[in-house]
């Protein structure tokens, strides 16, 4: 097939597309909903009346439609009179749901290349529900091995909290990692910030661990590796906390 002949059936098939999806009955309803809330997010915080003359809509309907998608998690309310809306959580979530799902894919590669350069398990965590959780995992091959799964909790006075700390700016909490503060290691975090990993150990494995930054600078994630303390040393504490940091900077910035 010659490549006008090509164009021709292509130019056919989208406008066949085309003439469905325009055939379909669109659902008035959503497409309000929609509405209110592009408004909410260009104005926020913003009332029902400045809502209802943003979007040509009728006052008692979008209040319908703002209280409907509050419920949902879309919108939220503040405490003023009369009730104004800013956007709820839902979007939030969404939009980190997608951003960690982007670092996973962007991350594999360097996971299972700085296992095989320590031998040892590789993991990386990340924020769910105010908690650093393990997404995904690098085993090693070694007969005796630290072990982890993917859905795995994060402590919060180990290297994983303690790397995520140590990218923040000095004294700054973390919203999407919630830890008490006499639970974290100030120590442990102090440590992390000057040479850009955590090191922590317990349970006979030693975890060390290096933040994942997004484009603003934010952690977004941490790498660790997981080894048995009977194979660890100072040297290779060392070795191994360079490689992770070397990792998680080749990762960093998406």
């Amino acid at each position: 097939m010659s490549n006008e002949v090509k164009g021709v059936v292509a130019h056919e098939v989208a406008h066949k597309e085309g003439t469905r999806m325009s055939s379909v009955k669109r659902i008035q309803a959503v497409q309000n909903a929609c509405q209110v809330f592009e408004a909410v997010a260009a104005l926020a915080p913003v009332g029902v009346s400045e809502l209802a003359r943003e979007t040509g809509l009728d006052k008692s309907g979008v209040h319908r439609i703002a209280v409907t998608l509050h419920e949902a998690g879309w919108l939220q309310p503040t405490a003023d009179r009369p009730t104004r809306w800013l956007l709820g959580s839902k979007i939030l979530e969404i939009a980190r749901s997608a951003a960690l799902t982007q670092t996973i894919e962007r991350a594999r590669g360097a996971i299972r290349a700085l296992s095989d350069s320590t031998g040892e398990t590789v993991l990386l965590v990340a924020a769910q529900g105010g908690r650093l959780v393990v997404v995904d995992v690098a085993d090693s091959a070694a007969t005796v091995a630290s072990m982890a799964r993917i859905g795995d909790v994060m402590p919060p006075h180990g290297a994983s909290t303690s790397a995520w700390y140590g990218a923040l700016p000095v004294g700054a909490t973390s919203a999407a990692v919630v830890a008490p503060a006499d639970e974290l290691d100030a120590e442990m975090i102090a440590a992390a910030r000057r040479r850009g990993y955590a090191v922590s150990s317990a349970r006979d494995v030693t975890s060390i661990g290096a933040a994942v930054l997004d484009a603003s600078g934010t952690p977004s994630a941490v790498l660790v590796v997981l080894t048995p303390d009977f194979r660890i040393s100072a040297r290779r504490v060392s070795q191994f906390g360079k490689l992770v940091r070397a990792a998680a900077e080749s990762i960093s910035g998406g």
